[in-house]
Order: structure tokens, then sequence, then C-alpha cells
């Protein structure tokens, strides 16, 4: 007989709860040593709290560690992976979410944590394209994303976006009228919006049957 399994309730912990208040009044009291046990044992307690201390403490430099985050990105999307997986065909959305949300808050690096949202961004894309419409979580997860793109290319990040104005033009080319879930129209918008605070717009300029008998279009930026 199949024993069931039981799933436990657990309860979010925030800053403001009372049991952080009495956890936090305790952790003031530790030595340097005993601070340093707790964290060692964190550490090795699971890979999500490796990731965190390591990209809080920049162990790694931040450029390997943006070359290892964005690593572990593209490892969701890769081929052999995706076909191994137990019980999933589909890359971990939430996963690559996480690991852009870990960089940001452990490092604080923009350009870095742009790159991998736009890593993100053309993976998730070429994904769909080879492989079909994916569920709506996929797309909502592109989605999303790309709105954060947004928020930082017209507002803090501006500054960045001569390095990307070339992979976003490939990023609306590769998907162009080519997806449904109302992803490519939302892809375009972002972009769209993107150009058009640095004067530039993008048109349709002509299209061609490629050889998977899909209509591959040529879009070309332009000065409004």
């Amino acid at each position: 007989m199949s024993k069931k399994s039981v799933k436990t309730k657990t309860t979010k912990r925030t800053a403001n709860s009372a049991a952080w208040k009495a956890v936090s009044r305790l952790l003031c009291n530790l030595n340097e040593k005993e601070m340093l046990a707790l964290f060692q044992e964190l550490y090795h307690l699971s890979s999500n709290n490796a990731e965190l201390i390591e990209a809080r403490f920049k162990l790694q430099g931040n450029g390997d560690l943006l070359s290892d985050y964005r690593k572990k990105i593209l490892y969701e999307f890769d081929d052999y992976h995706i076909q191994h997986k137990d019980g999933e065909n589909h890359p971990k959305m939430s996963y690559c979410k996480k690991l852009i949300r870990d960089y940001k808050k452990g490092t604080g690096d923009l350009a870095g944590t742009l790159e991998l949202m736009t890593t993100f961004q053309e993976a998730g894309a070429k994904f769909t394209m080879d492989y079909g419409d994916m569920d709506d979580r996929f797309y909502d997860s592109l989605m999303s994303g790309m709105d954060e793109i947004v928020k930082i290319l017209i507002g803090e990040g501006k500054f960045l976006f001569p390095a990307y104005q070339g992979r976003l033009h490939k990023l609306l080319q590769l998907i162009y009228q080519q997806c449904g879930y109302g992803y490519c129209d939302w892809i375009q918008d972002a972009v769209l919006e993107i150009f058009n605070v640095f004067g530039l717009g993008i048109k349709c300029v002509g299209e061609r049957k490629n050889d998977k008998y899909r209509t591959e279009y040529t879009l070309e930026i332009f000065e409004k």
C-alpha cells in the first residue's frame, strides 16, 4: 500500500512578523563565531541559500557571478535538459525569474540585472519559435519580465539603451506576427514604448516565406 504524502502548511515570514522580531533580538546577541556557524549551516541547507549568500557578498566577482547566473537561465531552455526533466517538458520560468531577483537583490548591479532579463527574453522567444505555442504561464512570465525591462530602460537605466537597442530589435524581429496568447503584441508594444523614448520607431518593410512555412517579416528602425 502506497503512503499518502502529507502536505504541511507553511506560513510566509515577513520582516514585520512577531516571530522575526523575536529571532532578530536573539541574532543581535550572537558573537562572530556563532553567526558564522549559522551562516554556514544556512549556506549548506539549500542551493537557494547558497546562491543568495554568494550574490550578496559577490564571492565570485560580479563578472563571474553574472556569467554563472546567465548560464543557469540558458540551461533551463537547453534541449537536452528539457527532454530529461522529471515530469516536465518546459523551462521552469519561475526559477529563471528567481535567479534574476536574487542577482539584483544580492549585487545591486543594474547592468547585470538587465543582461539577465534580456537573456531570459531571448531564450524564451527562441524556445517558443522552436517548439511552438506554450502555456499561459510561459508567456505571462515573459510578458511581466518585459515590463521590468521597459521600466529600467525608460527610467534609471536609460544610459544602457545603446547596448540593448540591437538585441531588442532582433527579439521583436524573431517573433513578429508569429505567436499567440497576446505575447507578440505585448513584446511589440514594449519595444516600441522603449524606442519611442529615444525618438525611434520600427516599421515592417517586407516579408518572405522561410523553410518552416512561416512568414518572416523584415523590420527596420527609423528616426522619428
